[in-house]
């Protein structure tokens, strides 16, 4: 069950950073390279650390929190 939310989640935020035209690849639920990457210049754009890292910021910052 722990796997599945965390597929979900990883889901919903690659379907964000998609609508957004960031390169995440496949919106598939996998928390790849490319997401990290995607994720990371979504942060960096919007002035938080840029980790490439799931964090409750990130969350809000995409509207899934």
């Amino acid at each position: 069950a722990v796997e599945l939310a965390e597929s979900l989640r990883v889901f919903l935020i690659q379907e964000q950073l998609k609508k957004r035209d960031y390169d995440i690849g496949s919106v598939d639920g996998a928390f790849g390279p490319r997401t990290a990457e995607a994720l990371a210049h979504f942060q960096r754009e919007n002035e938080l650390p840029a980790t490439g890292e799931i964090n409750v910021e990130t969350l809000k910052a995409l509207h899934l929190h």
